[in-house]
């Protein structure tokens, strides 16, 4: 009689468990917080804009201070950014990779905020202060703190349209949210842009090659010797 395997019982080990729970599982409730959080940040910035107050006084504060910050855009990218860290922290050993995160986040928030302010300040008509007033409440409202601080012509920013001129500036911002999006997920984009090319270059050569020549030839039916015509493409 063959005997039974014995089942597997799981030993905590002092090395990689907190409070006897390891690290797979605190990175499954990690993941599940930020996700809480995203979807709390999402609803309180939708519907403050749409004038209903779904997540109360906190939600209205939440999202007054998001504005404020981040600016119309980016604010809303902060949600999507806490749901792909919960899903890296759900597949990952390791909750979050917290540096790499952290910085990948910025990158891409700054970039956003940069990017939405520059066409305001950058379009700015500069013929009476009325003008520049609301040019500048524009950028301020697109951008938030930081996108002002970063572009406006104020002596207190970075002024990155006048420090890197208007095409420096954008490609700035393009670059930031690259690489941003680069740290921020495990993908390998270098594999990607080759098999992307290798179909493009196929493509281009179907395209290139001739089409078949097709050729008209008779045959003899067997049975009642009549004879017919017949298509055929050659190769």
């Amino acid at each position: 009689m063959a005997r039974k395997k014995a089942a597997t019982v799981y030993q905590p080990s002092a090395d990689n468990d907190v409070w006897g729970i390891p690290t797979e599982k605190w990175c499954e409730v990690l993941s599940f917080l930020l996700a809480v959080v995203a979807i709390f940040i999402a609803l309180s910035l939708v519907g403050e804009d749409l004038g209903h107050p779904w997540i109360g006084a906190v939600g209205h504060g939440a999202a007054y201070g998001l504005h404020i910050v981040l600016g119309d855009w980016a604010a809303y990218a902060l949600p999507a950014l806490l749901v792909l860290a919960g899903m890296h922290a759900l597949r990952g050993s390791t909750p979050l990779h917290p540096a790499r995160k952290a910085v990948s986040a910025v990158l891409i928030l700054v970039s956003l905020c940069a990017g939405r302010s520059l066409y305001w300040v950058l379009t700015d008509p500069t013929t009476s202060p009325a003008d520049k007033e609301a040019f500048a409440q524009n950028a301020f409202k697109a951008g938030g703190v930081v996108g002002a601080w970063l572009t406006s012509t104020t002596s207190y920013s970075l002024n990155l349209g006048a420090v890197f001129g208007p095409v420096g500036a954008y490609l700035l911002c393009a670059a930031m949210l690259v690489l941003g999006t680069m740290l921020s997920t495990d993908f390998l984009f270098l594999p990607f842009l080759h098999r992307l090319a290798g179909s493009a270059r196929s493509r281009v050569a179907d395209w290139k090659r001739p089409a078949p020549v097709t050729t008209l030839h008779f045959t003899r039916e067997e049975s009642s010797g009549r004879i017919f015509p017949a298509m055929a493409a050659a190769d």
